[in-house]
């Protein structure tokens, strides 16, 4: 079972299908995409309201109206698909390399159809709870299909033997998985649908882009103006006009302070960490109403802000925290031997930021790693986890889950490191990346070739150099590193590009 069809979850089955397993991906919404899947909804405009977890009437994407990626198309390919207009069997309608995020979307129907994964997915069903069940044979596993509550046989995730002699994880004591799932009431219907269904495996592919993270900052209850999270934001009309503070200077508080600042008359812009006196920066933005300042310690009941220096602002209108996102399994029992951390800034304990050493290999959590290339990691992830199911691969023993773990754990403690930087990568991405391909039995260069890592490094110097325009200037990006993306994209076999080829 795959929990969720964004993009983790459907290179995940996509993965796994090749390896031989039968899959059945869970997405609660009525459309593939995940966090890509843009509405002008949101939760509650202003306040901490709702909180994590899984409840009833919730939107669940962060995506803004007008987000275009901040890395170019060809970095974010999956390794074996290529995010390319020519690629996309006729869904490209934005051919711009830093792109709109309904082309990223266009790009996973694209996927979804080239690789045959769209029945595969049951819409509208939630996973309300997963249950760790006692092993069922010697090595673990019963057979390839689920069991359903009702008794009746269920298509899922199941074992295929590849016939190598490298028996899959016959040393430890695989539990099978439990779903409890809840369908989304069908129209003309007073009641929901409820049922349980037995899997041999569990990819868990939730996403981390929902449940917002909102700091404690003194005097907010006070506060006269709207307090709001990036999760809500969807467009800056509604602060035409308004002074705002936009808190967190990230990716999306960077965007979004931008945009804001086309309606707005003025916007402190507060992080933690600037370099020197920021009092000092000239103001920045396309309308020079951009003020950098040092980070929000409180607010005050006439409505203004006060920052780390001691300085304050003119009273405002507005306060949005760009603060991030916490991670969140609701589904996941309290028997299911991995969870959030007391903050949900982190998912421990997992070995490789993705198995839990008493639960390997048959519960495993995609796509946590942030601040790296999203898509070609969590392919390789679902790669390593699909080969190490099908015996293709070995997986890792029991005293190397344990230790690794604690190693890490031990690690983090003794630098001092944040529990939220548990799972951060950054530079590191690539060397995770190699250990994953050659795990998998890949070159280890396969996600980390010398045009991803440049053209990685080019934007993020963009992004600093030239924030207004990085996206549509020619020099972003250089020509060597294109050339090398497309070069490497004309050796694969692509369904879609095949067809114009011939």
């Amino acid at each position: 079972a795959v929990v969720g069809a964004g993009a983790a979850g459907l290179v995940a089955a996509k993965e796994l299908l090749a390896e031989g397993h039968r899959v059945t991906v869970f997405e609660q919404g009525p459309v593939l995409g995940g966090t890509w899947v843009y509405t002008p909804k949101s939760d509650e405009a202003s306040r901490p309201s709702p909180g994590p977890g899984v409840a009833e009437g919730r939107v669940y994407t962060s995506m803004y109206r007008d987000l275009r990626t901040n890395l170019p198309r060809e970095v974010m390919s999956f390794l074996d698909f290529p995010f390319l207009p020519d690629a996309m069997g006729g869904r490209s309608h934005d051919t711009r390399r830093f792109c709109s995020h309904s082309e990223v979307l266009a790009y996973l129907e694209a996927f979804t159809d080239a690789f045959s994964l769209r029945h595969h997915i049951q819409y509208d069903t939630t996973v309300t709870l997963a249950e760790p069940l006692p092993a069922g044979h010697e090595n673990g596993l019963t057979d390839a299909a689920a069991v359903s509550s009702n008794g009746q046989r269920a298509e899922a995730n199941g074992h295929t033997s590849h016939g190598n002699g490298q028996a899959a994880c016959e040393d430890l004591p695989w539990p099978r998985w439990r779903l409890s799932l809840r369908q989304a009431q069908r129209k003309g219907s007073k009641q929901r649908h409820v049922s349980t269904q037995d899997f041999d495996a569990l990819l868990v592919c939730n996403g981390h882009y929902t449940d917002a993270r909102w700091p404690e900052v003194a005097g907010q209850e006070a506060f006269p103006g709207r307090i709001s999270h990036s999760h809500n934001y969807r467009e800056p009309s509604s602060y035409k006009g308004q002074r705002v503070v936009c808190v967190g200077a990230s990716a999306s508080g960077t965007d979004i302070s931008r945009e804001i600042a086309s309606t707005a008359d003025e916007v402190y812009l507060c992080e933690r960490g600037w370099d020197g006196d920021v009092q000092s920066h000239p103001a920045a933005g396309p309308r020079g109403n951009i003020h950098k300042r040092p980070g929000l310690i409180s607010l005050r009941s006439d409505g203004r802000a006060e920052f780390e220096d001691g300085s304050f602002s003119q009273p405002v209108d507005a306060v949005l925290f760009c603060t991030g996102y916490l991670y969140s399994v609701p589904f996941l029992s309290t028997s299911a031997v991995v969870g959030c951390d007391a903050s949900q800034s982190s998912i421990e304990p997992l070995y490789r930021h993705l198995f839990p050493p008493t639960a390997a290999p048959t519960l495993a959590l995609l796509a946590l790693p942030w601040r790296v290339v999203p898509f070609p990691l969590a392919q390789l992830q679902a790669r390593w986890v699909a080969r190490v199911l099908s015996g293709k691969v070995a997986p890792p023993t029991h005293e190397e889950l344990r230790a690794d773990s604690a190693a890490f754990y031990k690690e983090q403690q003794e630098e001092g490191r944040r529990s939220r930087d548990a799972h951060y990568l950054g530079e590191h991405q690539w060397g995770y990346n190699e250990w994953l391909a050659r795990s998998c039995g890949e070159p280890a260069d396969i996600a980390s070739t010398p045009w991803r890592i440049a053209m990685n490094n080019q934007a993020s110097m963009g992004r600093r150099a030239a924030p207004e325009d990085y996206r549509d200037r020619d020099d972003t990006i250089d020509a060597k590193a294109i050339s090398a993306a497309h070069a490497d994209f004309a050796s694969l076999k692509v369904p879609f590009l095949r067809e114009l080829q011939a």
